[in-house]
C-alpha cells in the first residue's frame, strides 16, 4: 500500500530522482544593450572656491512675541511692558468675546420663550443710575449731600 504524498511534495519525488546540475553560461544570456562606459575627468578642485561669496550674517532681530532660548540665556523680543500689554488686550478680547456670546446666548433663549409660551413676559431692565430727566432735575447735583454751596431748597 502507498502512502499518501501532499500535493506540494509530489513533484519533489520525481525531481529527486532525476537532479541534474545546470550550467549556466554566460552566452545563454546576451546582453540586450550595451553599456556606455563614460570616462570621468579627473576632479579639480582649485576652481571650487574661486566664485566664493560673501557669507551674509543673520540678523538677530527677533518677529514680534518670538523668545530665543541660548546657552548664554533668554533673548526676548517683547519687553516686559510690551508682554503685560499684551496680556491685557488678549484678556480684554476674550471677555468682549465672551460678553457677546453670553447676550447673544441669552437673546437665542428669550425668543424661544416667546415662541414657546404665550403667556411670558420679557423682564424689563431699569436704569436706576442713569442720567435722564427723570431721575435727576437740572437743579440737583449727585454730589449735593457733600458739598454745602450747593445746597438746594425743596418746599
Amino acid at each position: 500500500m502507498m502512502s499518501y504524498v501532499p500535493p506540494h511534495a509530489r513533484n519533489n519525488k520525481k525531481a529527486d530522482s532525476k537532479s541534474t546540475k545546470v550550467n549556466i553560461k554566460v552566452n545563454d544570456f546576451p546582453e540586450l544593450v550595451k553599456p556606455v562606459i563614460s570616462t570621468k575627468p579627473a576632479m579639480d578642485f582649485s576652481k571650487l572656491f574661486n566664485n566664493l561669496e560673501e557669507v551674509i550674517e543673520k540678523k538677530d532681530e527677533l518677529k514680534r512675541g518670538i523668545i530665543r532660548l541660548t546657552p548664554n540665556g533668554i533673548i526676548d523680543s517683547l519687553t516686559l511692558d510690551e508682554r503685560e500689554q499684551d496680556d491685557i488686550n488678549r484678556n480684554n478680547q476674550i471677555v468682549s468675546k465672551n460678553m457677546i456670546d453670553y447676550y447673544n446666548r441669552i437673546n437665542k433663549q428669550r425668543e424661544l420663550r416667546y415662541m414657546l409660551d404665550n403667556n411670558y413676559l420679557p423682564e424689563e431692565v431699569y436704569d436706576e443710575y442713569s442720567s435722564s430727566d427723570s431721575y435727576y432735575s437740572s437743579e440737583e447735583s449727585e454730589y449735593a449731600e457733600d458739598d454745602p454751596e450747593q445746597e438746594t431748597t425743596e418746599f
